[in-house]
């Protein structure tokens, strides 16, 4: 016979073997080969550990074990989110699929940057994990919030494509802060990366 062990799939509960969950993986991108965990896969730190693990890397050089527990997968995921913040706070994880208003946690953080925005009230911050968000539209941010990076710029970026502004700011306490801006574009004339109205400010 054969069987499955520690593996992470749909159809899980039909495979033979142990340690195996019936979840959607969340890879970044499979159809572009890239099968490394997004941040909330459910495969972060839920295999088992095995003596052969111990001083092992994976496929990115990586210690197998980083977080207390090896990842399902061939690559560990380096990106720790960090705990949700009771308050005033809306999370955003690219193309998350179980984004659910107003995105007060990491597991139903928006899908989008913008989205997130949208559901923040006055005082209100917005915490953005890693990746890279292509726009097919400027982000705007018009009120009094925040809209922040885990882990900074390098590690974050807004990217207009070449075919839109990236951001626009329009009140003297919206903050962008932690991001790179790029491929900004705005044929009639003003801010490609950042246009900023009646105030705003950008740092990091």
């Amino acid at each position: 016979g054969y069987g499955y062990t520690n593996c992470c799939t749909s159809v899980a509960g039909s495979l033979p073997g142990s340690g195996n969950i019936a979840y959607d993986p969340l890879l970044v991108n499979p159809a572009g080969g890239d099968f490394r965990l997004q941040p909330i896969s459910p495969c972060n730190d839920a295999a088992l550990p095995v003596s052969w693990m111990a001083g092992a890397k994976d496929l990115d050089g990586n210690d197998r074990i980083l977080h207390g527990a090896p990842d399902m997968g061939a690559y560990e995921s380096v990106t720790v989110l960090p705990p949700v913040i009771s308050g005033d706070i809306h999370y955003v994880v690219p193309g998350n699929p179980g984004a659910l208003a107003p995105y007060t946690s990491w597991d139903t953080a928006a899908a989008t940057i913008q989205d997130a925005i949208g559901a923040a009230a006055a005082g209100h911050t917005v915490l953005v994990t890693n990746g890279t968000y292509m726009l097919t539209g400027n982000l705007s941010i018009t009120g009094d919030i925040t809209v922040r990076s885990v882990n900074g710029a390098a590690a974050t970026v807004i990217d207009g494509g070449g075919t839109t502004r990236c951001v626009y700011m329009n009140h003297p306490n919206a903050v962008l802060d932690g991001f790179t801006i790029r491929n900004g574009y705005n044929p009639p004339g003003f801010g490609g990366g950042v246009n900023i109205g009646n105030g705003g400010t950008v740092r990091n």
